[in-house]
């Protein structure tokens, strides 16, 4: 299988970066794309114009990437609209 092969290669690569080595550089976010797949999964269907923005916003004012996807998701899962519906 495809996946067993590549799994000796990461498995290396956590290991340097465990070492000191160079950590993986993580791909760029692709803020808009985050966005939308956010509210389809949580709330089920695509955000407005102004809630878009906000959420790019904070996302990009965040100290990093992981920090603001995880903010933008626990403020759409305390929605009335997410808590109504599921």
């Amino acid at each position: 299988r495809l996946a067993d092969a590549a799994r000796p290669r990461k498995a290396a690569k956590l290991a340097d970066a465990a070492k000191g080595g160079k950590p993986a550089r993580a791909k760029p976010l692709d803020r808009e794309a985050t966005v939308r797949e956010a509210y389809l999964r949580t709330l089920g269907r695509k955000p407005t114009d102004a809630e878009a923005e906000a959420a790019r916003e904070h996302l990009a004012d965040s100290a990093d990437d992981a920090r603001g996807l995880r903010d933008l998701l626990w403020a759409l899962l305390n929605t009335k609209e997410f808590i109504t519906n599921h």
